[in-house]
C-alpha cells in the first residue's frame, strides 16, 4: 500500500480491508496491520498493528509472521521477547521462497539468535517446530459423495512418487516435523513441514523434494 491516497480513498480502503479482516482473511489482516503500523489512513498504533499481524501470522501468513517477529524484537506493540521474535522470524523464513524477503527474515532471525542463551534458543526452535497454522473452518460441512458411500473400500493405486512422498512424510514425523496425514500426497501441511525441516538443516526452504533434502532425510 502506498501512503499517498487521499483521505476519502483511505476511508474506502480501510472499510474494505477491515471487513475482510474481520471475516478472517489473512491477507486483509496483514494489510490492516501494515496500515496501523505505518499510520496509513488510521492513527499509528503499534498495539493494533501487532493484533492484526498476529491473527494473520497464526493462519500462516509469512509476511505477518515476519513483521510480528520484528515487533517482538523491538518491543513495539508487544513486550520485547527475543524467544518469540526468533520463533516468528524462523517460521516466516521457512515459509518464504528464496529472494529478498527470505534473506531479510533469515538475517533478522540470526540477529535474534545471537541474543539468546542456548536454552532460550532451544525453546524458540521448539515453539517454531511444533507450531501449526489455524485453518479457517468451512462454512458448511462437506457431505461424502455417493461413490464414497457405496465403495468405501476403493483404494487409489499407488505410484513411485506416492510411495516416495509417504516415506518422506514418515521421516518428517519421525524427526519431529508434523507433515499431517501420512497419505503420500504433497499437501500444504507436508510442504510446510518440509520447509521447516529444510530451514532447520540450513537448506533452501522451498518445500519441494530434491536430492539434497532426500539425502538429509535419509530417504531413497
Amino acid at each position: 500500500m502506498h501512503p499517498t491516497h487521499g483521505l476519502q480513498g483511505w476511508g474506502l480502503v480501510l472499510l474494505v480491508v477491515g471487513l475482510l479482516a474481520e471475516q478472517g482473511d489473512a491477507s486483509a489482516q496483514f494489510n490492516l496491520g501494515v496500515m496501523y503500523d505505518n499510520g496509513w489512513g488510521v492513527p499509528q498504533n503499534y498495539t493494533e498493528a501487532a493484533k492484526w499481524y498476529r491473527q494473520a501470522a497464526e493462519q500462516g501468513q509469512a509476511d505477518a509472521q515476519n513483521n510480528l517477529g520484528v515487533m517482538y524484537l523491538q518491543g513495539q506493540g508487544v513486550p520485547q521477547d527475543y524467544t518469540l521474535a526468533y520463533s516468528w522470524l524462523n517460521l516466516a523464513a521457512a515459509r518464504m521462497p528464496p529472494g529478498e524477503d527470505y534473506t531479510r527474515a533469515a538475517r533478522a532471525r540470526d540477529v535474534v539468535a545471537a541474543k539468546l542463551t542456548p536454552a532460550q534458543l532451544a525453546r524458540a526452535q521448539e515453539i517454531a517446530r511444533t507450531w501449526q497454522p489455524r485453518r479457517q473452518s468451512p462454512m458448511t460441512p462437506v457431505e461424502p459423495s455417493p461413490a464414497a458411500t457405496v465403495l468405501p473400500h476403493l483404494v487409489r493405486p499407488t505410484s513411485p512418487r506416492h510411495d516416495l512422498i509417504r516415506q518422506v512424510q514418515e521421516r518428517l514425523k519421525a524427526v519431529g516435523f508434523n507433515p499431517g496425514a501420512i497419505d503420500g500426497a504433497m499437501g500444504p501441511q507436508t510442504r510446510d513441514a518440509l520447509r521447516w525441516f529444510q530451514n532447520a538443516k540450513g537448506l533452501r526452504a522451498t518445500g519441494e523434494l530434491d536430492e539434497v533434502t532426500l539425502d538429509a532425510l535419509g530417504v531413497r
